[in-house]
């Protein structure tokens, strides 16, 4: 039986509020401004806040209602040398939607012209070789209708933006016939995202988020399809193990335990079963094993969880070089309650076996851990998980031929002509124009554990964003051009 912080009670509150910002919203739409503010505010409480749904076809319809007539379409037709746009919210080329967008056109290289727009863009953004890439300025109604002529020249759209990114779901709702297909990545499978009602496609990262985009925010199935992400190798070569364990102060005998994410990711959405309650354990009766995680920081827990095992439990800011850092591991361990997944396949791609701990399972582990699900070692109760890592840990040989076996598989996946084949094939589907009825009947609200889960990670990751913000901040500083077109 499980026991979220978060109770029903709260979800449905949530779903109560919610609606009443959409009401709002839906009186102040005739206004000059179209009730932008008040859609942008609904959109970003649906976000954040968990209230049962995964898509709401009352705010798609709104966003319909104002969406400026599309611009004549001026596609290329061109099928040889088509042209992309892909749609971001904000560059910051550290992980996530940026990398995917960032590694998209390498696949393809000169043979597919790629646009990148920017619809929100706030600190110097990152040149991406072999691309355009144009940062829209100007009011929120500006900037739709900036980015409908932009979509207006292109062949396929795909939109890589924010849960709340009302500029691309106005933009690209409401299209011709003669326009160009959009496919929306589904980058937060678990909760609420706009745009839904202006996406031909959902494109998935893997089966259980396509199962999610089909039970929880009503589309078709022949709406869905999948693209892995994509994880090149490295382009430079790390730092050899050796050389990192020597700056690390690890001993070579030591065996290193490794983990990448923000803070959120870690603290427990049950009473006492987070991340750490797993882990520290045991590294504490391993004196040999050495926890090194990317992304909390200076989390008050992974200060006492240091403190616990005499400094064999270390927490980097988010800005470390992960690259490096994890040369010197030899197991990546999973966040828990909620995965990493392309840190997770970066570690598996360089031959580190994944464990994870799969306890929410069936539909909970789905939407929790469902980018590890296909590779990881999963075990679905935490004592389980302990016994599995304890192992992992102790037979150097059991890891190791883990480790090779993962990467095997994860290298023909996330690279390479697979890949190339697959995100062509979506190219050809999006360029087709847009789909008919990819959405079926309104979902229904549910209010079951699993969406208190849900709602608990959410409360997690507000409560950790001040110091996720300050690290991404600082992270994106180092990597960051103001040399990009702005329109």
């Amino acid at each position: 039986m499980f026991s979220p912080l978060i109770p029903e009670e709260v979800v449905r509150g949530n779903h109560a509020a919610l609606q009443e910002r959409i009401e709002k919203a839906e009186k102040h739409i005739n206004q000059s401004n179209g009730g932008l503010p008040e859609l942008s505010a609904a959109a970003t409480f649906a976000a954040e806040y968990h209230s049962g749904i995964y898509a709401s076809h009352e705010l798609e319809a709104l966003f319909s209602r104002i969406t400026p007539e599309f611009p004549p379409v001026k596609r290329s037709h061109n099928y040889s040398t088509p042209r992309v746009l892909l749609v971001m919210t904000q560059d910051r080329g550290l992980r996530g939607p940026s990398m995917t967008v960032h590694r998209l056109p390498r696949l393809t290289g000169p043979s597919v012209e790629h646009t990148i727009v920017m619809t929100n863009q706030r600190v110097p953004a990152p040149i991406v070789p072999g691309t355009t890439q144009v940062v829209l300025t100007g009011t929120p109604m500006e900037r739709i209708r900036k980015l409908q002529l932009i979509a207006s020249q292109h062949d396929a759209v795909i939109a890589a933006v924010n849960p709340a990114d009302i500029v691309a779901a106005i933009a690209l709702a409401n299209r011709p016939t003669d326009a160009p297909g959009v496919g929306f990545l589904n980058l937060a499978a678990q909760t609420h995202w706009v745009g839904s009602g202006a996406a031909d496609f959902v494109i998935n990262h893997d089966e259980a988020s396509t199962t999610i985009a089909a039970n929880r925010r009503g589309f078709r199935r022949h709406a869905l399809t999948e693209l892995s992400i994509p994880v090149p190798h490295a382009s430079q070569p790390a730092k050899t193990r050796q050389v990192m364990r020597a700056q690390l102060g690890i001993d070579e005998k030591s065996v290193v335990l490794f983990t990448s994410g923000p803070s959120a990711k870690f603290r427990p959405i049950e009473p006492g079963l987070g991340f750490l309650d797993l882990v520290t354990p045991v590294v504490a009766r391993n004196k040999n094993t050495v926890l090194i995680a990317v992304g909390p920081g200076d989390d008050h827990a992974w200060s006492q969880a240091a403190k616990t095992t005499d400094g064999r439990i270390r927490s980097l800011p988010l800005g470390t070089h992960v690259h490096d850092v994890r040369r010197a591991a030899d197991v990546y361990v999973d966040p828990f309650p909620f995965s990493s997944s392309t840190a997770a396949i970066e570690a598996g791609m360089e031959g580190l076996p994944v464990v994870a701990c799969s306890r929410y399972g069936d539909d909970r582990s789905r939407i929790l851990i469902s980018g590890v699900i296909t590779f990881a070692y999963q075990s679905p109760e935490p004592w389980k998980f302990q016994d599995q890592l304890q192992y992992f840990i102790q037979e150097p040989s059991y890891r190791r031929s883990c480790g090779e076996a993962t990467k095997i598989h994860l290298q023909s996946v996330h690279w390479g002509p697979r890949l190339e084949a697959q995100y062509r094939y979506l190219i050809d589907l999006l360029a087709s124009g847009p789909a008919s009825t990819p959405i079926a009947d309104p979902m229904a609200p549910r209010f079951d554990v699993t969406d208190c889960l849900i709602a608990a990670f959410q409360h997690n990751r507000l409560v950790t964003r001040p110091e996720y913000s300050r690290d991404m901040a600082l992270a994106s500083a180092t990597s960051c051009h103001d040399s990009i077109g702005t329109i």
